[in-house]
């Protein structure tokens, strides 16, 4: 769910990889961008099967918005050493449909609960710099019928809020597709039903991600 209020998001444009060693045992660090819990569980898996012989294979994921749908593990590292810091690496950076995997290969020498955490912190941390950030903006799809000669009317409304004319139709009246920001719905719609003296019709329908000038 995305408010009007807050109707931007952060994600990675792409796949990002960084390594550390930290006394003989190396944490393989890779981020990878994801918008579902099946393409999470696929990146996931391919991880795991490309290095199968890793001693742990530790993750956080958040998709959505609001509320996201976020877990992370241990993959069995003591509790709190792995998962946590990873998924405090995500928040931090407010990213979201991402998947972070970091791989452990043990070195022999044991680092603690204090310092394995500050590991896989640096690890997360490190990758996640490499990465492209991508803003998305989240548009509205509005179904609008209205009479032809209120045409002008309805594309200078959606010209002043930075619109786009998604389809059209001509009928008996002039049916219109129509795509605005979440946050200038509500706006866009007053302004329009004033302007044309409430002759216009307007049917909200799905949203829309829309990728922003980046971050």
């Amino acid at each position: 769910m995305v408010s009007a209020a807050n109707d931007t998001f952060l994600t990675i444009r792409g796949p990002a990889r960084a390594e550390l060693r930290i006394l003989g045992s190396r944490f393989i660090a890779q981020a990878f961008p994801v918008a579902s819990r099946d393409a999470m569980s696929e990146a996931l898996e391919a991880v795991r099967r490309t290095m199968h012989d890793a001693t742990h294979h530790c993750f956080a994921y958040r998709l959505g918005r609001e509320a996201p749908d976020a877990r992370s593990s241990d993959a069995g590292e003591p509790s709190g050493t792995a998962g946590r810091p990873l998924m405090a690496a995500l928040e931090r950076r407010e990213l979201t449909d991402i998947l972070l995997v970091v791989t452990r290969y043990f070195g022999g020498t044991k680092l603690g609960t204090g310092r394995l955490a500050r590991a896989y912190g640096e690890a997360a941390s490190v990758v996640l710099e490499a990465c492209e950030r991508q803003e998305y903006i989240v548009h509205r799809r509005l179904a609008i019928s209205l009479p032809h000669p209120l045409i002008g009317e309805l594309l200078h409304q959606v010209a002043r809020v930075g619109g786009r004319i998604a389809g059209t139709t001509s009928e008996a009246v002039a049916r219109y597709e129509v795509e605005v920001r979440l946050s200038r719905q509500e706006e866009f719609c007053m302004a329009l039903r004033e302007r044309t003296g409430g002759a216009a019709r307007v049917v909200p329908g799905g949203v829309r991600a829309v990728p922003g000038s980046g971050a």
